[in-house]
């Protein structure tokens, strides 16, 4: 580990350790107290942050609209239907007319029964 030390007048010294407060973390609020004009490089901080962030989300939302362009195959459409229709005939035979499931089957068995209809049809 490497210390330095750093001769700090006590106007830096109270700049510091007001940045630090706020919760500033120490590689931006460095420069921010020694430089004399602090306004200018905390704005001048900001900014890179501000624009890191912006092409992160850039990033992030063209990840998303690429992946919500996919078009899902005929194949997998029809079997959603298949699996959807399987699902309507097992919960009738397997529900009472208050469509309570019948006494000692549980939603497992529905789903499992519909997927063995799936295959049927």
């Amino acid at each position: 580990m490497m210390v330095i030390s750093l001769a700090l007048t006590e106007q830096q010294n109270e700049r510091l350790g007001r940045l630090l407060m706020a919760g500033v973390p120490l590689p931006i609020a460095l420069p921010i107290a020694l430089d004399d004009d602090p306004v200018q490089t905390a704005t001048i901080a900001v900014e890179g942050v501000t624009q890191l962030f912006t092409e992160g989300r850039d990033k992030i939302s063209s990840t998303v609209q690429k992946a919500a362009k996919r078009k899902r195959s005929n194949s997998a459409r029809a079997a959603d239907k298949k699996l959807s229709k399987a699902f309507k005939m097992a919960n009738e035979k397997l529900r009472k007319k208050n469509g309570q499931l019948k006494k000692g089957k549980t939603q497992s068995d529905v789903a499992r029964m519909a997927h063995r209809l799936r295959k049927k049809l």
